[in-house]
């Protein structure tokens, strides 16, 4: 809810529930708890998009300390769906596409490490070129 980084107001994480322990939640942290359990994987997604985090960063106020407060929270609007069936294959279909945007990114990261490494070669003159 507050931070000085700007980029760590609204960050959001999905806490699972474990009845073994008791469970302290920081002065600068809030909780959001859905009414119904279908819906949490679908709040996980929607409180991870590029649309909340943009939403969060329009709020956030403040100069040396950003700021949320519980009234801006409670203002996001979230449409849900009403059938538990629906909003299951929702949160499956976002946690595939979740997972191979990962996959993907991995894959990127690998082609950039290579190329930077084949850049580098190139620069001293380890590998040759034809021109």
């Amino acid at each position: 809810m507050s931070s000085g980084s700007k980029h760590l107001v609204g960050k959001t994480a999905e806490f699972l529930v474990n009845d073994e322990f008791d469970y302290v939640v920081g002065a600068f942290c809030s909780i959001f708890r859905p009414l119904e359990s279908a819906e949490a994987g679908l709040i996980t997604h929607l409180f991870t998009s590029d649309q909340y985090k943009k939403w969060i960063q329009a709020l956030t106020v403040g100069t040396n300390i950003n700021n949320l407060t519980p009234k801006d929270i409670e203002s996001f609007k979230l449409k849900l769906p009403v059938k538990e069936k629906e909003i299951n294959l929702i949160v499956n279909i976002l946690d595939e596409i979740t997972r191979e945007t990962k996959i993907l990114c991995g894959l990127v990261e690998e082609i950039q490490n290579q190329k930077r490494g084949l850049m580098q070669k190139l620069l001293t003159g380890q590998v040759r070129v034809k021109v």
